[in-house]
């Protein structure tokens, strides 16, 4: 088995932001104005919805049903979910990137990582869109669910990136088994990332595309050190994975 320390993750995590974040928050701010650019409402609707909760005490019930199916128009409009399908493959492009140089495959940010075979970018859309369902659902059981099962499958989108053989079966047995015995140590981690996040909105907003590299590197150091890339059994430790200089990271 294999084991990690939330630290030493956010160390190494910090490391790695340090080197690339400004280019890598570049990137995310380009995938999220990509994105933005295809999710419109229809003008005609939000002039309507406006007008009609402009003036005086509207009914917070009625106010509740027409935003949501305000939101849900958006939401499931051809336009925002080819927004959301092109967000999706460039963030599976992007990912593969910082496992590149997480792993110290590449010591700067080139497209090559990117070239993977097409079924890659395949598994990973539909993985990404069957894991927050999967989420999803959890959370509505009284959350703890949600949060158990999501850090039981937080691996398994890393493991097709960095597997393109593989099947989608065997990405997610390989997911679920590596983070046998984690939950905890995994939620914890997830809890700091949120926070992490978040404080980037206090940084004029945008500091948030700057937080996120943070967050998503840390979770792909999660991944190498339980995928036994850094080879450190938690019996030949003592319970703590040494800390890696990035640099020195083959």
């Amino acid at each position: 088995m294999y084991n990690f320390t939330v630290s030493e993750v956010l160390d190494q995590a910090w490391a790695l932001t340090k080197k690339h974040g400004l280019l890598l928050a570049l990137i995310l701010l380009v995938i999220s104005l990509v994105e933005g650019a295809f999710t419109s409402v229809n003008s005609a609707d939000y002039t309507e919805f406006v007008s009609k909760y402009q003036s005086g005490n509207p009914d917070p019930q009625a106010f509740m049903h027409d935003y949501s199916a305000l939101l849900s128009q958006s939401a499931f409009s051809g336009g925002s979910l080819l927004g959301m399908l092109l967000s999706l493959v460039l963030t599976c492009a992007l990912t593969a990137i910082m496992l590149s140089l997480a792993k110290g495959k590449t010591s700067e940010i080139s497209i090559e990582p990117c070239k993977m075979p097409v079924m890659t970018y395949v598994k990973y859309i539909a993985w990404q869109l069957l894991y927050g369902i999967i989420f999803c659902f959890g959370i509505c059981l009284c959350i703890i669910p949600g949060l158990w099962l999501g850090a039981r499958l937080s691996t398994v989108s890393y493991y097709l990136i960095d597997n393109p053989e593989i099947g989608f079966g065997e990405a997610i047995s390989r997911g679920w088994n590596s983070t046998n015995g984690h939950v905890m140590g995994l939620i914890g981690l997830g809890i700091l990332c949120f926070f992490i996040v978040f404080a980037g909105l206090l940084l004029c907003c945008v500091g948030i595309y700057f937080t996120e590299v943070i967050a998503h590197f840390a979770i792909i150091i999660v991944y190498l050190v339980l995928s036994g890339f850094y080879n450190r059994p938690a019996d030949e430790s003592s319970d703590v994975v040494e800390t890696v200089e990035v640099e020195e990271i083959k």
